[in-house]
């Protein structure tokens, strides 16, 4: 390990650094604490990166960044932390930091910053604005209180978003039966996401990571599929291109049951020498945009209401969870790494089914 008279920079594999620098001492066991960041690129640049961080916390390691600014926080830290998500959420990240963050509070200490203001700000916003910019705006701050680059974080207080207007693009949050399932299923037969449509419905597969699924991560066993979830595939700026799945949680095996598996199984073979099971016909994976222009296209042609695609995660969880199965285990089936996103957002029982529930107290 390279070592200089404070911190250390050690290669951890080629093209990527591991930067140590002192932090404060604990304040309750006065033990000697130690930070360490991740660079990826040249030995320059960890370089470059240690001699901002004793510029920063200073040679003793005990500067707590009362001078923080936003900017600063945001390029030196945060930005680069948020480096290994997903192309897309990284790109919403900065569009959000870029349009509302920066104009406002960029050249502004964090810790100057006061309640009213960025409730102020919020309000000057739309609601989807607010909302995007204020979950950036929160992570960014949290990170910071986190990594001890401030001590007093305004954003753990609560806030008031702006009222969401009546022109407000409302979310559907229906979610589909098994029955209308199977049947859209047994009704697309030769669509060119009929794959994808069994990895979401019947495996709760995400848009982009049903259209990363390649040939070799599908496997077949006695009466189901076994779908190793490895990759996505986004639509960024245009260009269609081979990601990481969202988070670490997210790689998993997904499960497809008879008979949909039996469906899957001959999909397989109707394609030999293809790689991408969702193919754009010129060996190339078909673009998720694409994917989910031709389902809604789909839809208007035929007797089934139309569902958004990301709803089939929705409906794949709910049908899961009405089945009996623990909400732990459906939030890894999912990818999440807690039940509470799971719960949140995904589970979506029907009223017979709560009502079932709460009719158990009178047993």
């Amino acid at each position: 390990m390279a070592r200089s008279t404070w911190g250390s920079i050690r290669q951890k594999d080629r093209g990527v650094w591991e930067v140590r620098y002192p932090l404060p001492r604990d304040p309750s066991t006065g033990k000697r604490r130690q930070g360490s960041k991740t660079v990826r690129g040249t030995r320059k640049a960890a370089e470059q990166l240690l001699a901002e961080l004793r510029a920063e916390h200073g040679a003793d390691g005990d500067s707590v960044g009362p001078c923080m600014t936003v900017r600063r926080c945001w390029t030196r830290h945060y930005r680069p932390y948020i480096g290994d998500l997903s192309p897309s959420t990284v790109k919403g990240y900065e569009s959000a930091y870029a349009s509302h963050i920066e104009p406002t509070f960029g050249c502004r200490i964090m810790e100057d910053i006061g309640p009213a203001e960025v409730q102020r700000w919020l309000d000057e916003m739309s609601y989807g604005a607010a909302k995007k910019s204020f979950a950036v705006m929160r992570a960014l701050f949290n990170f910071a209180a986190d990594q001890e680059l401030l001590v007093r974080n305004v954003m753990d207080r609560r806030f008031k978003l702006p009222r969401r207007s009546s022109a407000a693009r409302m979310v559907c949050e229906d979610i589909h039966d098994l029955g209308t399932l199977k049947a859209v299923l047994a009704d697309c037969r030769g669509e060119v996401w009929e794959p994808g449509f069994i990895f979401s419905a019947f495996g709760g597969l995400r848009r982009s990571e049903a259209c990363g699924v390649q040939r070799p991560d599908v496997e077949f066993a006695e009466g189901y599929a076994i779908v190793r979830v490895r990759r996505g595939v986004q639509c960024i700026d245009g260009v269609v291109r081979e990601t990481s799945v969202k988070t670490e949680a997210s790689e998993r095996m997904a499960i497809i049951p008879r008979p949909f598996s039996d469906r899957l199984l001959e999909l397989v073979r109707s394609r030999p020498g293809e790689l991408w099971m969702l193919d754009d016909g010129f060996g190339n994976p078909l673009n998720p945009d694409t994917l989910a222009k031709a389902y809604q296209r789909w839809f208007q042609q035929s007797a089934h209401r139309y569902i958004p695609w990301k709803n089939l995660r929705n409906s794949y969880a709910t049908m899961l969870h009405e089945a009996g199965v623990e909400l732990g285990m459906i939030a890894k089936l999912l990818g999440h790494s807690t039940p509470v996103t799971t719960f949140k957002h995904y589970d979506k029982p029907s009223a017979e089914a709560l009502a079932a529930i709460v009719s158990r107290l009178g047993d």
